[in-house]
């Protein structure tokens, strides 16, 4: 199989569980929470990776941690948890920064 035909069967997968995230979180009352879950979750399934051994192809990388981890007896799951955690850590700045200015805004317009 070619690699751009699984990335689109990863991302049609992909769409379809954040689908199905987006309608578990409809009834959350926290809007940040709500928001960061989503995307949380599509950071997760989505965020591409290298496969060790195989330079050029990538992989989602929670799929390539997974084999690295539990697969392989002498795997490196550490780049790849390493994508993640950045990863993560983006979404949480980014998703933190938009409400933290979106209450700014309202604050003020409220004066």
């Amino acid at each position: 199989m070619t690699e751009p035909i699984a990335w689109l069967i990863a991302t049609g997968a992909g769409m379809a569980t954040l689908f199905c995230i987006y309608v578990l979180t409809r009834p959350m009352h926290t809007g940040f929470l709500k928001t960061w879950l989503r995307c949380v979750s599509m950071v997760t399934l989505l965020l591409p990776a290298p496969v060790p051994g195989h330079g050029s192809y990538y992989a989602p990388a929670f799929v390539v941690a997974l084999f690295e981890a539990a697969l392989q007896s002498d795997g490196e799951p550490a780049p790849a948890l390493g994508l993640l955690a950045a990863g993560i850590a983006t979404v949480t700045a980014l998703a933190g920064g938009y409400f933290y200015w979106r209450r700014l805004v309202r604050s003020r317009t409220e004066r």
